[in-house]
């Protein structure tokens, strides 16, 4: 049987009734046979990793930064995103969310060099 990859997201600075809530998804997703696929860290996101482990599922952390370990400690699979060959350049330390901008995206590492940029 193929599993399904169902991803939730939420804020990192979460009410308890929002873990609350996250945790019970996480459990209901994992009875129902789903891999839990989240942003890797804390608030809903780490509710809901907990809550799929507690039942004994599958979740992964997509992590926003180059270091596993700062994943929480329910993830069965934490990936970095961002590696010495990523095109992207890391968010900043305190980015804890997604947010909008009318700025360009950041310049890939591949057309920064080629441009002599650092």
């Amino acid at each position: 049987m193929t599993s399904r990859y169902v991803a939730v997201v939420g804020p990192a600075e979460a009410t308890g009734r929002e873990r609350e809530d996250a945790r019970r998804v996480g459990e209901l997703l994992a009875r129902r046979g789903a891999v839990v696929v989240c942003g890797g860290l804390g608030g809903v996101m780490g509710a809901a990793s907990e809550g799929a482990r507690a039942q004994g599922g599958t979740t992964v952390g997509l992590l926003p930064g180059r270091d596993r370990r700062a994943g929480d400690p329910s993830l069965t699979v934490a990936i970095a995103t961002v590696t010495r060959r990523s095109p992207w350049r890391s968010p900043p330390a305190s980015a804890n969310s997604a947010t909008a901008s009318s700025s360009p995206p950041p310049t890939p590492w591949w057309r920064s060099a080629a441009a002599g940029a650092p």
